[in-house]
């Protein structure tokens, strides 16, 4: 899974488009297409792309693999709920505090047995409210306890006048996260990110070279969401060409008899485009490993 940004001006401002796609593991199939504005984070699309692949196949995916920009933790959190294996690059904040010279969250440590954390200095941070935003429990230690703290100065930037201390944020879902985050520094998942660079820049490269991926120039959301599909459903059949003597005879098999076309006035496009995609969705269900 992967997004890939287009230009629509030269102005220094430039407007940009977000293309995602899902593509098989096998023959690099693209399973699922979304078209965004630019400023849409992009691991905002993630689940919807993945409902979208399971409607489109009729399968349900088993291992979702992508770069960093779609490792949130909510992204993490909710494809375990479903019981989907997570192989991203999980999100790590680490600029800020590394900019402020103190210890990461990751060296804080949970136990579950007491619901606390404890910090490098072996003090006891406890529950003390919920975060609605970070969707998540706000653990903190003894306000004298920090104060008194040798290690405050690599702990928090909170100055010793305020009633603050360092703040840990314990999100819902834990044990999903910890989970998704172990799968995502697997070296399976690593093994599948390699794969992953392949099949999905061989995919937006193909785009673009043969079928003027990035032409989006005075488009606007609708036209540009009508081309990108069009794109992947060439590059789709192109692939049904290149595979599909043996993908074919089974798929066949599993069509009912062709109607007699008759000629009722206009072109339908719809029925067309509907057709293709049943099409690809009963040769997908004959072939491919879940995997996006």
């Amino acid at each position: 899974m992967a997004g890939k940004e287009r230009q629509g001006g030269y102005a220094i401002a430039k407007p940009r488009y977000k293309n995602h796609r899902v593509v098989d593991e096998r023959y690099a199939v693209i399973t699922a297409v979304e078209t965004t504005p630019g400023h849409i984070f992009d691991g905002a699309c993630l689940v919807a792309l993945t409902e979208q692949h399971h409607r489109t196949t009729g399968i349900g995916a088993e291992t979702v693999v992508a770069d960093q920009h779609y490792g949130t933790r909510e992204n993490i959190r909710a494809l375990q709920a479903q019981g989907i294996r997570t192989h991203m690059q999980v999100i790590r904040a680490t600029g800020l505090t590394e900019k402020r010279g103190i210890f990461h969250a990751s060296v804080f440590q949970y136990e579950p047995a007491t619901d606390t954390y404890r910090c490098p200095a072996n003090q006891t941070l406890i529950r003390r409210s919920y975060d609605r935003f970070q969707r998540g429990w706000l653990f903190r230690p003894d306000v004298k306890v920090c104060r008194a703290c040798p290690l405050r100065a690599q702990c928090t930037t909170a100055s010793i006048k305020t009633n603050s201390g360092r703040t840990i944020v314990h999100p819902d879902g834990y044990e999903l996260v910890v989970r998704g985050c172990e799968q995502a520094d697997s070296l399976e998942a690593k093994r599948d990110r390699r794969r992953r660079m392949t099949l999905m820049e061989g995919s937006f490269g193909q785009a673009s070279q043969n079928h003027h991926f990035k032409r989006a120039r005075w488009r606007r959301l609708w036209r540009q969401r009508i081309q990108d599909h069009l794109i992947a459903a060439v590059q789709n059949v192109k692939k049904i060409i290149k595979y599909g003597s043996p993908l074919l005879e089974s798929a066949a098999k599993r069509l009912p008899p062709a109607p007699e076309l008759t000629y009722q006035g206009c072109f339908n496009l719809s029925r067309v485009l509907a057709a293709l995609k049943n099409a690809i969705r009963r040769l997908l269900s004959d072939t491919m490993p879940c995997f996006s």
